[in-house]
């Protein structure tokens, strides 16, 4: 009911999304970032009250083909987009996003992976629907290639070697304010 005033701090609805498949994102365009959606890892919520908060924490499971890969939390209300937790911005060619790093002969050899995470409280001030997004890039180098829920060499059995599948998740907590 609109008219129930909830007391501060319950959680009013929780959602989440899971993505368990694979994806490549490919840096093509000569620029950085060049942010792609990862499909699957996105939540949409209409806020009971203008003041609910949103509880957002996310994990992705990536590996990268050039050292560093990035990933981004994003909330888009009304069309309007808003990169959310951003560091400070300090010079010119310091990206301001979640950020994961290998070593790249130890990746292509050893097939290694990580999460990024995130995890934020984040007041949109709004009851028109609320979608939280996550996108990701790879380095802005020639081959700049972002792997979601696999290692860069992929491995299945060959040689003896076989890499693991991983998976990665959003969840969204919705908050009384």
């Amino acid at each position: 009911d609109s008219a129930s005033k909830f007391p501060t701090g319950m959680v009013l609805n929780v959602q989440q999304a899971l993505k368990t498949d694979v994806q490549t994102i490919t840096n093509s365009s000569g620029s950085f970032p060049n942010w792609q959606d990862i499909t699957g890892l996105s939540v949409t919520m209409t806020p009971k009250s203008a003041s609910s908060k949103f509880f957002i924490q996310s994990c992705v499971m990536c590996s990268g083909q050039y050292w560093a890969v990035y990933v981004n939390l994003v909330r888009v209300v009304g069309g309007v987009s808003t990169e959310l937790q951003l560091g400070d911005a300090r010079g010119t060619y310091r990206p301001r996003y979640r950020q994961g790093v290998l070593e790249n002969t130890f990746q292509d050899a050893h097939g290694p992976q990580q999460y990024i995470p995130h995890l934020i409280i984040d007041s949109p001030n709004t009851t028109s629907d609320v979608t939280y997004k996550l996108q990701g890039t790879g380095r802005n180098v020639s081959e700049n290639i972002m792997y979601i829920n696999r290692s860069v060499p992929d491995r299945d059995h060959s040689s003896g070697e076989y890499d693991s599948n991983g998976s990665s998740s959003i969840v969204i907590m919705e908050i009384a304010g």
